[in-house]
């Protein structure tokens, strides 16, 4: 689209708290509706990122959960109705292992130490 234009907000510590893209339009039971898509974060006091929220083109919108470890990398993401994933870092590997796991109806929760 000429003329589109994606803008963010950063907070008082530079952080990315919002991201609001350009106008879009969506077909919903066959009728065009004119969308805003918007994302915005939260942080927890030592400036990781433990939540990303998305609007949806319905109104609704889409939350993610993230559980960090003390040196802010993240354990586990939760998302309700969705996919959850979980990883976890090895001492013996610099890269971090995935676990995957396909949709349910309630949050899921993996403790992995």
């Amino acid at each position: 689209m000429k003329g589109s234009k994606t803008r963010q907000v950063f907070n008082s510590l530079n952080l990315l708290e919002k991201v609001v893209l350009p106008e879009e339009t969506v077909w919903e039971n066959g009728r065009s509706l004119q969308v805003i898509p918007e994302q915005s974060y939260e942080y927890n006091k030592a400036g990781h990122k433990i939540a990303e929220i998305i609007s949806l083109p319905n109104g609704k919108k889409q939350r993610i959960d993230f559980d960090v470890d003390g040196l802010g990398r993240v354990i586990k993401e939760t998302s309700l109705n969705t996919f959850r994933f979980s990883l976890f870092y090895s001492c013996f590997l610099s890269i971090p292992l995935y676990f995957v796991l396909p949709f349910i109806a309630q949050p899921l929760e993996i403790a992995l130490s």
